[in-house]
């Protein structure tokens, strides 16, 4: 097996990123705001790209839908089990690890099966237009599927829950 400099490099962020991730599911993390805040922008731009890419295909459509309502629900309930505390005139919260941690997985579960299938089938598909000039379709590969529902699960689930933690601090009711 052949493995390219670009590939180690993808899977070197890729693990880096994870490590990351999961420090942000597991134990107090200081609330602050200037942090939560461009993860929610990145969150929110990626996760419109990946609706954007499947909206006009009838499976991808459903899926997204699905995977939006159902990571709503998780964010509600993942709110409701996180523990607040304050220290040091700064609030820390406390997210439930096996939420965050459970959409964590699934997110990078699809990441991975969508790398293997990229890799496996050669790349970018190739779709030959009427005037019959090839392109490569990084929607087909990315987006044209009803398993883009089970990322934007992941996205739905971050953008609520920062959101709904920020509004807590902004009007002041964390519990004790």
């Amino acid at each position: 097996m052949n493995i390219s400099f670009n590939t180690i490099l993808i899977i070197a962020l890729v693990a880096l990123i994870m490590i990351r991730w999961i420090r942000g599911n597991v134990g107090w993390q200081q609330l602050r705001p200037g942090k939560i805040v461009p993860k929610m922008i990145t969150f929110l731009i990626v996760g419109l790209a990946f609706f954007a890419l499947g909206i006009f295909h009838p499976a991808s459509l459903i899926s997204n839908l699905a995977g939006i309502v159902i990571g709503v629900i998780l964010a509600n309930y993942g709110l409701a089990k996180t523990d607040f505390e304050q220290r040091d005139r700064s609030w820390h919260f406390r997210p439930n690890t096996w939420i965050g941690t459970g959409v964590m997985i699934l997110f990078f579960l699809r990441v991975i099966s969508r790398a293997y299938t990229f890799y496996a089938n050669g790349g970018l598909h190739t779709v030959q237009t009427a005037s019959g000039h090839d392109f490569h379709s990084i929607g087909s590969t990315i987006g044209m599927s009803w398993t883009s529902g089970l990322t934007l699960i992941t996205f739905a689930y971050y953008i609520v829950y920062y959101v709904k933690v920020l509004l807590k601090q902004r009007q002041g009711r964390i519990r004790e």
